[in-house]
């Protein structure tokens, strides 16, 4: 399988704006390209309605061409947060993928904590995802379609010392309705992996991470 190096290009233009209110925006832009012929472009923007409540919002896409054909993904999350003082809530929607590859539609709710040092959340994701197979059939290839739902869990944890240095970890695990090996997992990694960009860790049952 191909695993392109990733090259990010991001442009971060971003604009806060406060009133007396404690109200405020902030709107970003990035542009990410590989070596596999991928490229993505994405906008993003938090709306602070007041010191409790804050919206946010997100819409990428991303075009590759890859073997069999091109993927052509549109992304978009939107939702909001409302801080209690120790702990807030948080509500998330949206949809992702190609519809003519794999969409997926996600419902998500879950708790987090900002304090001056630590940062913890807690989240559960429910996912609805359409998965469309490509089967040769004599002198034809047929697209079967294969509804797909996961129950999942994404927790987060991180620390930033008083000199700012910043360190996140994040695990993220999802239980499938389907035995995901019946399905044919060479055609899958196929029509999903063009790309490091695009959907290659869109079925992952788990996937862990560490930034600093």
């Amino acid at each position: 399988m191909n695993k392109p190096i990733s090259y990010l290009a991001l442009l971060c233009l971003s604009t806060t704006l406060f009133a007396q209110d404690d109200s405020g925006y902030a709107l970003g832009v990035g542009a990410a390209v590989d070596n596999g012929d991928g490229s993505t472009f994405s906008l993003l923007g938090n709306y602070i309605v007041n010191d409790a409540v804050m919206l946010s919002g997100s819409f990428a896409t991303t075009q590759a061409d890859g073997a069999p054909d091109s993927v052509q993904t549109r992304d978009w999350e939107i939702g909001g947060q409302y801080d209690f003082g120790p702990v807030g809530v948080e509500v998330y929607g949206g949809q992702s993928g190609d519809p003519d590859d794999f969409d997926s539609q996600d419902l998500s709710a879950g708790l987090y904590h900002f304090g001056d040092h630590w940062r913890w959340s807690v989240r559960y994701v429910e996912r609805d995802i359409d998965l469309i197979l490509r089967t040769p059939n004599l002198e034809r290839v047929d697209d079967i379609s294969v509804p797909l739902k996961a129950d999942g869990w994404r927790v987060g944890l991180g620390y930033k010392t008083d000199g700012g240095f910043r360190i996140k970890t994040s695990s993220r695990w999802f239980d499938y309705d389907r035995d995901l090996s019946l399905l044919g997992t060479r055609v899958i990694v196929q029509r999903l992996s063009p790309t490091s960009l695009t959907l290659a860790t869109s079925l992952l049952d788990r996937s862990d991470s560490l930034r600093a």
